[in-house]
């Protein structure tokens, strides 16, 4: 299924700072229930995918990442 058809679920952390480990076991958890749900032939017949965004724990970066998640990602 082409990125049209997907529900995108976007994960805003910090992937680059000092709570890495604890936000990669994030991601890679919420990366295997997006698995299991696309295996499962996904939400009402559309596949799930997460989408991350470092914010870096600053706010100012969450907003932005935010945003851009919103604009680029829809």
């Amino acid at each position: 299924m082409d990125n049209e058809g997907r529900i995108k679920i976007g994960l805003i952390s910090a992937f680059s700072v000092q709570h890495r480990d604890w936000t990669i076991s994030q991601y890679m958890g919420a990366q295997l229930a997006a698995e299991e749900i696309n295996a499962r032939g996904g939400i009402l017949g559309r596949q799930v995918s997460i989408i991350p965004c470092d914010d870096a724990l600053n706010s100012d970066r969450a907003t932005a990442g935010t945003i851009d998640l919103i604009e680029k990602e829809k």
